[in-house]
């Protein structure tokens, strides 16, 4: 797959972030390398994250898929912490639930690029077949909401 190109909302003057993705057989490995002028806020490692809420308060990576023509989805947030989560929703914003992964995904922040490998929910798989990569990313100035593409007249990265 090819780079994709994340811009901050409102192509603003801010970071910018080249995303790609390997859907392996059973891993996904996502990268995200963030091209920034400003001091990037970045949450620091912790010893045993764990699946954790309102991550997109802070810098977060994060992956929605669903399949062509349907209106459920997923979200994945990844923080440079360790912590994650993951959601389904049956339609825009509707009916969330948290989807447990099999195991704690392996993250990794370096020299402004984050790498993310993570098992697919058991029977998810059919949801890649249209991607939606995203970030919220905190500087020592502004928080900047970077998407390939902005749907609405605020950032939302729900609409996809």
């Amino acid at each position: 797959m090819k780079k994709i190109l994340l811009r901050p909302f409102s192509n603003k003057k801010g970071p910018t972030i080249y995303f790609d993705i390997d859907l392996g057989h059973e891993l996904i490995s996502c990268h995200y390398e963030i091209i920034c002028d400003d001091e990037l806020i970045i949450p620091p490692p912790i010893s045993n994250p764990i699946a954790t809420d309102n991550l997109w308060q802070h810098t977060c990576f994060e992956l929605f898929c669903k399949k062509k023509g349907s209106d459920e989805y997923l979200e994945f947030n990844f923080s440079p912490s360790g912590e994650w989560n993951c959601y389904e929703f049956s339609s825009y914003r509707e009916g969330m639930k948290t989807i447990h992964l099999s195991s704690t995904p392996n993250s990794e922040y370096n020299n402004h690029i984050f790498k993310v490998t993570f098992s697919m929910p058991e029977g998810k798989e059919e949801f890649l077949e249209v991607l939606h990569p995203c970030a919220v990313i905190e500087c020592e100035k502004e928080k900047y909401y970077l998407s390939n593409e902005h749907l609405a007249d605020r950032p939302d990265f729900h609409r996809f």
